[in-house]
């Protein structure tokens, strides 16, 4: 009885992996007819030169006059093309990152540089916001205040809750959370709670035109 590793073997050679020697179309035989031989099914011998003449069309869904065998040759070929593209554009990539080392460290630096600025930008927006009062909700063209309702709620009471009022299951929270956004007075174990945004316009150079 064949060992396990040895059918592994077979089925690798059979599907293009590992790096086997010697005449690829024989080996690629001898491997599905021993994997046709393991599966029970009967299968041509390719390598057999009277054989391989004779063997059938693997289905109608097939191209025209493909066999398994070119098929799984098709395979091979299309693996072999793919890793080699694929190497070479990694050795490419790899030459351009050492290339060009600077400028993708500077483009990292200026991405975050971005990200602290749009933070303080938010963040004097929102006190904006509140220091005047919640009247406007634009301080500037370009920046405004978005405010939501935050649900807050104990687990266990909202879980009680929906039992008792036959509404939703325990992994419906986002349901549940968007009744009591809407009905806050009938979940008496709910809260409200204001949740402040700022937004930012992507494009501010047009928005401030224009703008002291």
């Amino acid at each position: 009885m064949r060992s396990e590793e040895e059918r592994q073997s077979d089925i690798d050679l059979l599907f293009g992996k590992g790096d086997p020697t010697g005449d690829r179309r024989e080996q690629l035989g001898l491997a599905l007819a021993k994997a046709s031989h393991s599966a029970g099914t009967t299968f041509p011998n390719p390598t057999d030169t009277a054989l391989a003449a004779q063997e059938a069309e693997i289905s109608e869904s097939a191209p025209k006059g493909k066999t398994l065998l070119t098929l799984v040759e098709d395979v091979d070929k299309a693996r072999t093309d793919y890793a080699g593209l694929k190497a070479d554009l990694d050795a490419k990539r790899k030459v351009f990152d050492i290339e060009h080392a600077p400028l993708i460290d500077a483009v990292g630096l200026a991405g975050q540089e971005v990200a602290v600025a749009e933070t303080a930008c938010r963040i004097a927006a929102v006190n904006w916001y509140i220091l005047t009062g919640k009247q406007h909700k634009q301080p500037l063209p370009g920046v405004g205040i978005r405010v939501l309702r935050k649900v807050i709620y104990d687990a266990k009471e909202a879980g009680r809750w929906c039992r008792e009022h036959n509404m939703f299951m325990a992994v419906e929270w986002k349901l549940f959370e968007r009744f009591a956004k809407d009905n806050p007075e009938t979940v008496a174990c709910v809260t409200l709670e204001e949740e402040l945004q700022a937004t930012i316009a992507p494009n501010l150079g047009k928005v401030l035109e224009g703008v002291a």
